[in-house]
């Protein structure tokens, strides 16, 4: 589970620094700044999404010092931010971690699924919504929707067509052959069993995954 117990005050100067990021504003518990910085830290993105909104309400004095420090001062934000990324053990999964018994389900999501792919669950969650809003044979490199998903998860076209060819051995009205066993493979797997009889959850999933990848 995600240790919220691992937060410290230090890493107010973190949250600042993504809530300065462009847009400059709040972020959303699952952009790819929150979530980026919540697998840092181990800690889950709606706790940092909580702590981001008392930080720009910044009502107790430690708070206002810390806006009134660098709000307006990125260069010393970021010399700092980059102080505390320093901190012995910090960025050091093995120590930094020690004693938290499993990455949380949050994390994985937007882990790769094996060492050779940068495919995560939250890509394939938005590729098994595109399977679905294909046809087999739109399911091609020269399909429009192919190449917009292929840009947005910065893959080429070839490499999704081949998850969606994957998908298609699941499909029990298409009756393809069966692939070698893999771990992109047994990923897709998983994330088919999930979501082909549950659009709902699917849905949901999607939407956070869409979030992380928005531009």
């Amino acid at each position: 589970m995600a240790n919220n117990n691992l937060w410290t005050d230090s890493y107010w100067l973190l949250l600042m620094q993504a809530c300065k990021k462009k847009p400059d504003d709040i972020k959303s518990p699952w952009s790819k700044t929150m979530v980026d910085l919540a697998i840092e830290l181990h800690i889950h993105p709606k706790t940092l999404f909580e702590k981001m909104e008392q930080l720009l309400d910044h009502k107790t004095a430690s708070l206002q010092k810390i806006w009134d420090t660098y709000a307006d001062n990125t260069r010393r934000l970021n010399k700092d931010a980059k102080r505390v990324r320093e901190m012995k053990g910090f960025g050091d999964a093995d120590s930094f971690f020690m004693g938290v018994e499993s990455i949380d389900s949050f994390e994985t999501f937007y882990l790769p699924v094996a060492d050779d792919t940068k495919l995560t669950p939250a890509s394939l969650t938005i590729l098994i919504d595109l399977y679905f809003m294909l046809t087999p044979n739109t399911m091609v490199e020269e399909t429009p929707e192919v190449a917009d998903v292929a840009r947005m998860l910065m893959l080429t076209t070839k490499e999704v067509v081949e998850v969606l060819a994957i998908f298609q051995t699941f499909d029990p009205i298409l009756k393809r052959k069966a692939l070698p066993t893999s771990a992109l493979v047994e990923a897709a797997r998983r994330t088919w069993d999930e979501y082909a009889n549950d659009t709902q959850n699917m849905n949901d999933k999607k939407e956070r995954a869409l979030a992380y990848y928005h531009k």
